[in-house]
């Protein structure tokens, strides 16, 4: 697999270990009539994106860590 191919086409693989692509297009569309929230654990401003890796590599989190510029 050439991935610089991939990369100059912009192409996204999308997989999942877990569901099956019938469930993963079910999730799609809810997420598109926006009845899913994401699970967010925590915000960090951009000032703060140290103590966000400090959260993920404690893997403490539960959830989403958002940056925000």
């Amino acid at each position: 697999l050439d991935i610089i191919v991939l990369f100059r086409n912009q192409t996204r693989i999308i997989g999942s270990f877990t569901f099956t692509s019938a469930e993963y297009e079910e999730v799609l569309r809810l997420a598109g009539l926006g009845l899913l929230k994401p699970q967010v654990h925590a915000t960090f401003s951009l000032d703060d994106v140290a103590e966000a890796f400090e959260v993920m590599e404690a893997r403490s989190n539960f959830g989403k860590i958002v940056i925000t510029p």
